[in-house]
């Protein structure tokens, strides 16, 4: 299902990040489910509560730590673009499944990944803004549209690091596997950890525990490929992922689902 979302200059002024499904969980660690109402908003019933903090027990807290510093650097490698590049660079980079061309937002997915009620094949955002939603846990992206004036909700997936616990991914060592046999296991490496976010040359060789010639090699290679692009500043070389490379790492973590 194919859904346009356009933007205007207000639009665009608007835009905001907002807590993925992992703020539900930090506030099941928190108890402020118990607390009481906010503003229009209704206390869940108290089983719906227990069971969320048994689940959280068994599921999250071991774990609470990774997951957190996982958004987290989503969030800061989605500021670093909005503070060099704009909104406009940002939404152009979300994910595979969503593209830009200003000023319309294309969306794609299945009709089964859509939240309910479904989007509309065109959406006009009139000046109310869009809510960017990353979530650590979901396999596709989402759109939101509620009632009336409020601000529709665009959910994408933050894409699983290396060291996410299969746990909770469910699919880490055999996406990691899958990809390994294509490019190789350190290429599939630096692939993945280009995918994190943007860095230089250093810091990929630093990360992965390897020579800085190794990972020039690599890079280059996978540059060659389509799968990065890479740019000199001064004595520093940055490479970040490509749109094809993004879409690589997504359909292999998806057809590991």
């Amino acid at each position: 299902m194919r859904t346009r979302i356009h933007l205007t200059a207000a639009d665009l002024g608007r835009i905001r990040f907002l807590p993925g499904p992992e703020s539900l969980l930090q506030a099941i660690r928190l108890g402020d489910l118990a607390s009481g109402p906010r503003p229009g908003q209704g206390v869940p019933p108290a089983w719906v509560i227990e069971d969320l903090r048994c689940w959280r027990a068994a599921a999250s807290d071991p774990h609470w730590h990774v997951i957190r510093a996982h958004a987290r650097r989503d969030e800061a490698a989605r500021s670093e673009q909005l503070g060099r590049h704009g909104w406009e660079h940002v939404l152009a980079r979300l994910h595979s499944s969503i593209s830009w061309a200003a000023p319309v937002l294309d969306y794609t997915t299945s009709p089964a990944h859509h939240a309910a009620p479904c989007g509309p094949r065109d959406l006009y955002l009139d000046g109310r803004g869009l809510g960017l939603v990353p979530s650590v846990f979901a396999r596709a992206t989402a759109l939101w549209v509620p009632p009336g004036d409020a601000t529709p909700l665009l959910r994408y997936p933050v894409r699983p690091a290396l060291h996410l616990p299969a746990s909770i991914t469910g699919v880490r060592d055999f996406a990691l596997d899958r990809l390994a046999a294509l490019l190789g296991a350190t290429r599939a490496a630096v692939l993945e950890k280009i995918a994190e976010g943007r860095l230089t040359t250093t810091e990929l060789a630093c990360a992965l525990r390897i020579s800085a010639s190794s990972a020039s090699e690599h890079t280059t290679v996978l540059r060659c490929g389509g799968l990065v692009r890479s740019h000199r500043d001064r004595n520093r070389v940055y490479h970040e992922i490509t749109r094809t490379g993004r879409g690589l790492v997504d359909a292999v973590l998806a057809g590991a689902a």
